[in-house]
């Protein structure tokens, strides 16, 4: 399995900023669906119903009928899209409300990332004093106690982390992305208090009844403050928490605003209703009350895996992330092959390299292609991406492998797609590939990449993206596409 450390902190490349969405660049459809554009969304739809049916069978608290009832009730709820906006507009909101819900994918640290830097955008923009409440930390005086004193300095983290039992709350590797959150509360002035109940509660809707008083609390300690709420969003259904805050006096006539992350109905609605899957990354959701937004912040593989790595956890699968198996490789870039329509010989991808994601798998691995210099330029790229495709030796001595410190799934879909461009290819060919080759494999890994995260977009306008990306509006429009010469 990942190495908590190095998934959240491993050496990452420089990062390249985008430039600015601007709402007029989003068109919308005019056309039904290409041929080519359906058989995207039909990837899509098929490998979310995979990892879903999968998550289904080791989320064992789906055998509590509270549990499988109230997630029914927020994942039926009616969320669609509005309009787009400008990510700008949602920090206005959140300005201009006394409540302010900040939904959270607990085991998406690009979720708690997205939140850390709202508080403090929020904060910067506004006069008005906030306070945040945190659903990691329970509401007991011991639970503060330790709050505060990691806030203020007196304790470290270990310490905070073992008083606030946070290892029963959620995978220890996740911490870091939640000390994002606090770090950002600490720098922008805001106090933090804990929310969450003694966790002894069977009864979910009666939770959002004690994390409602619980916030009732917090109103009265700070009059006039604005009050950010991070909790997980399935408490965000407007008829969960939200409902029993509008049953207190203190909060009947508060203005509020919610802001998801990664809505699924959200992401496929904008993919449908855009074209060449160009879509916003923020939207308004139509409501009956108070503003609700979402925010595309990771892709919807990425999510889903990250929610079975912390299942498979929790259940106790120590030895093995069962996402990241030879299976699974195989399956990707079958589907990435019967996508684009590639030629090939029947048996052309049956040697699919075998991925390696556990600790001691990824460094028996590394040791054993440590041991020839060809080899060398490749562990750069695995430090950069956190994955990385070793092509195998002429020799035979050492045999095709992926290799995955940490998962992100653009990087892992880029990998692979030098196997799909020649799965014969050595680590003495590669090495001899003139620059145009080299540009045109990149222009490939892009395109594959795309199979999955359609809504990718080039980081410039120049280079081996941008060709990747006319490639692919190419192949929408029904060009033929074939594997890089290489």
């Amino acid at each position: 399995m990942f190495n908590p450390s190095e998934k959240f902190n491993a050496p990452k490349s420089p990062a390249q900023e985008k430039p600015k969405e601007r709402l007029g660049e989003f068109q919308e459809r005019t056309k039904p669906l290409t041929e080519n554009e359906q058989c995207i969304l039909n990837n899509l739809t098929e490998t979310a119903a995979w990892f879903n049916k999968s998550l289904k069978e080791i989320d064992n608290r789906r055998a509590n009928p509270d549990l499988a009832e109230y997630l029914r009730e927020f994942e039926s709820a009616p969320l669609t899209i509005e309009r787009p906006v400008e990510e700008k507009e949602i920090i206005e909101s959140a300005i201009n409300s006394d409540l302010v819900f900040l939904g959270d994918y607990h085991h998406l640290s690009k979720s708690q990332d997205f939140v850390a830097e709202t508080i403090e955008k929020i904060a910067q923009a506004s006069t008005r004093p906030s306070v945040l409440a945190i659903e990691f930390v329970e509401c007991s005086k011991s639970g503060q106690k330790a709050l505060d004193d990691y806030m203020s300095g007196k304790i470290g983290e270990e310490e905070f982390l073992k008083r606030i039992k946070f290892k029963s709350w959620d995978n220890p590797g996740h911490w870091p992305a939640y000390r994002h959150v606090l770090e950002s509360a600490k720098r922008s002035g805001i106090k933090v208090y804990g929310l969450n109940t003694n966790r002894k509660e069977k009864s979910l809707a009666r939770t959002d009844e004690i994390l409602a008083e619980n916030l009732r609390d917090v109103a009265n300690k700070n009059p006039g403050s604005r009050i950010m709420i991070h909790v997980g969003e399935d408490h965000l259904s407007e008829d969960h928490l939200p409902r029993e805050l509008s049953l207190l006096d203190e909060f009947n006539q508060k203005k509020s605003t919610t802001i998801f992350q990664n809505l699924s109905p959200v992401y496929f609605d904008a993919l449908r209703k855009y074209k060449d899957f160009h879509i916003p990354k923020s939207f308004q959701l139509k409501s009956q009350g108070h503003p609700m937004y979402n925010l595309i912040t990771a892709p919807l593989i990425t999510e889903l895996v990250a929610n079975m790595e912390y299942l498979q956890l929790n259940e106790g699968y120590e030895d093995q992330v069962e996402f990241l198996t030879a299976d699974t490789s195989y399956a990707l870039v079958e589907r990435i092959v019967n996508v684009l329509g590639l030629k090939r010989r029947e048996d052309t991808y049956d040697s699919v390299p075998p991925a390696y994601s556990s600790e001691s798998e990824v460094e028996r691995e590394l040791q054993n292609f440590k041991k020839v210099g060809a080899f060398r330029s490749y562990f750069k790229i695995l430090n950069q991406k956190g994955s990385v495709y070793m092509p195998g030796s002429k020799d035979g001595k050492h045999s095709p492998a992926l290799i995955i410190r940490r998962f992100r799934l653009k990087k892992v879909l880029e990998e692979l797609a030098k196997f799909i461009a020649n799965p014969e290819k050595k680590v003495e060919d590669f090495a001899r590939l003139s620059p145009t080759e080299q540009k045109n494999l990149q222009a490939f890994q892009y395109l594959c990449s795309k199979v999955f995260i359609p809504e990718r977009t080039p980081l410039d306008e120049s280079g081996e993206e941008k060709e990747g990306e006319k490639m692919f509006r190419d192949f929408l429009a029904g060009k033929k596409i074939g594997t890089p010469e290489i």
